[in-house]
């Protein structure tokens, strides 16, 4: 029988929280990978808080990952990007805690909600005319990028470009929904950054079940 391994997740809010449940735990199963329920921060990301936090995780699975907005943290340089945001999380924990994975998704969980524009725009109205309208508005928006790289602005971040059409968006109701529709592998097909950490992440059931 291929051994589990146990894998604990900090996420930064109750969206986060809702995904990792019960879109990313069924995917991850499927690679004998058992994702434990969500530790939900709740604001206020910064490093020093969040390096507690995995470090008291740590002891208590096989493996500890990370699901972060960039936008969220607090006290970053302006220079500083979501990799050497991670590596600052890791190498404060690796001596302690080298199985911590961190991962911070470029630039707000609602990037992923792009990977398919006709499922993110049916939410928005009834009318397919006016579905197909918001779907070449937001292919304009992405010009061509994946959809990581939708950001020029915290004001035109991805969750505001949703919320700037679809007024009724609440993310910790449409937010994992829409995500679920979409599915894992069309998110990991659009998204390289995202798709990267769960390559990652399968590596760790593969390394404990060898061919």
């Amino acid at each position: 029988m291929p051994t589990e391994v146990r894998l604990g997740i900090s996420v930064e809010g109750q969206t986060e929280a809702y995904f990792a449940k019960y879109v990313l735990a069924r995917y991850l199963k499927n690679y004998n990978i058992i994702l434990a329920d969500p530790l939900i921060l709740g604001g206020n990301v910064n490093i020093p808080r969040i390096e507690n936090i995995l470090y008291l995780m740590s002891s208590n699975y096989d493996y500890v990952t990370t699901l972060y907005d960039f936008y969220g943290f607090e006290g970053k340089n302006d220079s500083e990007t979501k990799d050497s945001l991670c590596q600052r999380i890791r190498s404060g924990l690796l001596k302690d805690c080298p199985n911590v994975i961190p991962y911070i998704q470029m630039y707000e969980f609602e990037a992923l909600l792009f990977s398919d524009l006709n499922i993110l725009c049916k939410y928005m109205d009834d009318d397919p005319v006016i579905v197909e309208k918001y779907v070449e508005l937001f292919k304009e928006n992405l010009n061509g990028q994946n959809p990581e790289k939708v950001n020029n602005s915290i004001l035109t971040a991805p969750s505001k470009r949703i919320h700037s059409i679809f007024k009724r968006y609440k993310k910790s109701i449409y937010g994992y929904t829409i995500a679920q529709e979409i599915g894992i592998n069309k998110i990991r097909e659009m998204c390289p950054n995202f798709n990267n950490w769960l390559e990652n992440l399968i590596k760790l059931a593969q390394e404990e079940n060898p061919s």
